[in-house]
């Protein structure tokens, strides 16, 4: 077999298993969670959680709520949204380099989408103190 053909094969696979955006941008996304003060517990409703300051690898394909707690403070809830991405031009480059089966690719599994907002940047409340 000749090498052209022994290279070409694995990159037409990856044209045809999966979209540009799939390839370039991926289907995961990295997500900064940050609270002032520092040191919250961060829940969310896919089951992920972290301490603050922290980063999450994350599917880009759904949303969720995030939930900060810190003993002390109010908990504050971040909805965090799956969107379209902003790039302008994605979705036409899926179609126009891999085609309409590597565009349905990218459709479905998130890559052109992303989560916002990103980072998450929260100041958490006191809790009122009682009065004697």
């Amino acid at each position: 077999m000749s090498i052209a053909k022994r290279v070409s094969s694995p990159v037409v696979a990856a044209l045809l298993l999966g979209g540009c955006a799939t390839v370039s941008h991926g289907t995961r996304q990295t997500l900064d969670v940050r609270s002032q003060p520092p040191g919250a517990d961060v829940s969310t409703s896919i089951g992920v959680s972290c301490i603050t300051p922290c980063t999450l690898t994350l599917k880009r394909k759904t949303g969720f709520v995030a939930t900060l707690r810190k003993p002390g403070y109010k908990p504050i809830e971040v909805t965090v949204s799956s969107v379209d991405t902003e790039r302008p031009g994605a979705a036409a480059r899926s179609a126009l380099t891999t085609g309409l089966v590597g565009y349905l690719v990218d459709r479905g599994n998130g890559a052109l989408r992303e989560l916002k907002p990103n980072p998450i940047d929260v100041t958490l409340t006191p809790e009122a103190t009682p009065h004697p």
